[in-house]
């Protein structure tokens, strides 16, 4: 009887246990370890391109339309995105880009804007959770 007593005193404990197993201490730690994952995954390029009518084109070879780069440059594969109410980092995947891959995205001509391409915002809802790193 006391064996059944001492099980049923140390069960909360038990569990306590074991829902803090393979937890990060801080945020900042588990923001650390999502991050090193995410670069682990690759990178693709991120192209920008905004489309500009131009009478001469038209006349030339009867499209009007030219694309223009606005910017180009390298991200992750996976990103990490933080989750305050499980209090946990939640890694991402990209669907369908491979390595290397050449991903274009077309922006809105604005007007000049020192240092910000705001194009280039590739959307961040487009992948799948792969890792979840809890603090």
């Amino acid at each position: 009887m006391k064996r059944f007593a001492y099980l049923l005193v140390g069960m909360p404990f038990i569990g306590i246990l074991l829902t803090s197993c393979g937890k990060y201490q801080s945020s900042i730690e588990a923001n650390i370890a999502c991050e090193e994952w995410a670069k682990k995954g690759g990178e693709f390029i991120l192209q920008g391109y905004y489309e500009e009518y131009s009478l001469e084109n038209l006349e030339r070879n009867g499209k009007g339309m030219t694309k223009s780069m606005e910017d180009t440059s390298k991200r992750t594969i996976r990103y990490c995105d933080e989750d305050e109410k499980t209090k946990k980092y939640l890694g991402y995947t990209h669907k369908n880009i491979k390595a290397n891959q050449i991903v274009e995205v077309k922006c809105e001509k604005q007007k000049e804007q020192e240092f910000v391409f705001p194009c280039l915002t590739f959307w961040e809802g487009s992948g799948k959770i792969e890792k979840r790193f809890a603090y």
